[in-house]
């Protein structure tokens, strides 16, 4: 079962950087990791043509609630939580 892992993010060149991680197990023990690291407009430029209803905006958002894409890429430099955040996203209360 997949379950809420944190994702870090940070900024090298006033580019923010995703890192992503997930323990390999087997069984109960931990025999490795898998990760992946990269830019955070990779996964923006991915959604930025998705819309529904050619209306709004997609997002894709951390376990947390922290905008990790979206086609506003202030967004995700700011690591706007949206959860956090409702005065600034009202729709989403």
């Amino acid at each position: 079962m997949f379950r809420y892992l944190p994702i870090f993010i940070t900024f090298i060149h006033n580019t923010a950087i995703i890192f992503i991680g997930v323990p390999l197990k087997n069984g109960d023990q931990i025999v490795g990791a898998m990760t992946c690291t990269f830019y955070s407009n990779f996964l923006s430029n991915d959604i930025s043509d998705l819309k529904y209803f050619n209306n709004g905006h997609s997002y894709i958002l951390s376990g947390d609630g922290t905008i990790i894409a979206s086609d506003n890429l202030d967004d995700v430099t700011n690591a706007v939580n949206v959860i956090n955040d409702t005065e600034n996203y009202p729709e989403l209360e």
